[in-house]
């Protein structure tokens, strides 16, 4: 998995295959955010599909979104680096349940009045890959190299990123977690992270 996983950036530097979430994202519209996101040319991007799908009519209604905690958990401090995300979220109009929205619809016409709803999907991202790697390196007792690719990847998503004092730890992992065990330890806060 460390080959595979080092091979998508020979440089080395996992950064420009991440999503932008702390930086792009949060300066664009909504509508723009959609088009960057499932966009082929993405950097991030490295394997994605395209099926004929209405989920993305589903999703934008309440009963498919997150509720408060989902968000919460999606947004907010509760996480190992202690700060908030700058997770992308859609909040309706009852005020508690949100969505991602990250998907678009694009409709195919097979004549001028009917057609096909299709989605494009991301199948595998940089930042997946980048937290699978970080997984390998735990499994393989590589716990400094398991500690920056996770530290990597929150440097996207954390709102005002410090690498002097948002660094993921083993004492921040066991003070989060209460696992002092430095592989489970990190294997939890990869696994937290890609709820993320």
């Amino acid at each position: 998995m460390v080959e595979h996983a080092t091979a998508v950036v020979p440089g080395g530097d996992f950064t420009p295959k991440l999503r932008p979430w702390n930086t792009t994202y949060t300066q664009v519209g909504r509508d723009q955010y959609r088009i960057d996101f499932s966009k082929p040319e993405n950097p991030s991007t490295l394997l994605l599909t395209s099926a004929n799908s209405t989920y993305q009519r589903m999703i934008n209604t309440y009963h498919y979104g997150m509720g408060l905690n989902g968000r919460t958990a999606y947004t907010s401090t509760s996480n190992v680096v202690g700060k908030n995300l700058a997770n992308t979220l859609v909040t309706y109009t009852d005020g508690v349940s949100s969505s991602t929205w990250k998907w678009i619809e694009f409709f195919f016409n097979t004549t001028p009045d009917t057609g096909f709803p299709y989605m494009q999907q991301i199948l595998l991202s940089g930042d997946e890959t980048l937290l699978n790697r970080a997984e390998a390196y735990a499994e393989l007792g590589q716990f400094d190299l398991a500690l920056r690719d996770l530290n990597t990847f929150y440097s996207t998503r954390v709102v005002n990123y410090s690498a002097s004092t948002d660094a993921v730890t083993l004492e921040k992992i066991n003070n989060f977690f209460g696992i002092s065990d430095a592989k489970e330890g990190i294997i939890t806060a990869i696994l937290a992270a890609k709820k993320k």
